[in-house]
């Protein structure tokens, strides 16, 4: 799955990358495919190894400066990459938003942090930390497009239902959420629901 959605994000990157047309956010959406392709990489490794490696410092170092950055990464610039699809909007709060979710991010840096060097790098703690993270951010990405998309209504009518579908497509990332609750991320059902709509959200969310 990991592997699939490492491919898919890295094409994705290198499409983006060729785009010279001057579309407004392309660092941003470069750099979220980026946080994405690498992430998934990771994952690629971490359940390629024997269950024996999860005790090593190897590890421990991996989740700390590989995957939390990562991870921090894509959400920091799915979310201001949101702010400045088609039509640069709330610029006083895009910055505000920024500084806000490097400083969540590094809070989750030091819940894992910790979690590693005095918790005996809990699974559990691990997870719900960047899933709640994760979900606060993209629920925050939905209601912005949805803002987005009345602020334009009387502007630009074609820009605001992009925003209306744009919001769509994030919600298959909190479909993904949902089936990992429901069903759990490492039953049959969960694993494969949580890589449809990842898979099928990385795909909406690029620009033709």
């Amino acid at each position: 799955m990991s592997y699939i959605l490492a491919l898919t994000a890295a094409g994705m990157f290198v499409h983006v990358s060729r785009v010279k047309d001057g579309m407004n956010g392309k660092r941003w959406l470069v750099a979220f495919y980026l946080g994405l392709a690498g992430w998934q990489l990771e994952n690629v490794i971490r359940y390629s190894l024997p269950p024996a490696y999860y005790e090593t410092t190897e590890y421990s170092l991996q989740t700390v400066f590989i995957y939390i950055p990562f991870l921090s990464l894509t959400l920091i610039a799915h979310t201001q990459y949101t702010y400045r699809y088609l039509t640069s909007c709330f610029r006083r709060e895009q910055k505000i938003v920024l500084w806000a979710s490097i400083g969540l991010s590094s809070i989750l840096f030091g819940i894992v942090c910790w979690n590693e060097r005095y918790n005996q790098g809990s699974l559990v703690v691990l997870l719900l930390s960047c899933f709640a993270l994760g979900l606060f951010i993209t629920v925050w990405n939905i209601v912005l497009c949805l803002r987005k998309a009345s602020h334009l209504k009387g502007i630009d009518r074609t820009a605001s239902k992009a925003h209306s579908q744009l919001a769509l497509f994030n919600g298959f990332f909190v479909g993904a959420s949902v089936c990992s609750l429901v069903f759990g991320f490492f039953s049959a059902m969960g694993f494969w629901s949580y890589f449809l709509f990842v898979w099928f959200g990385t795909l909406a969310c690029c620009p033709s």
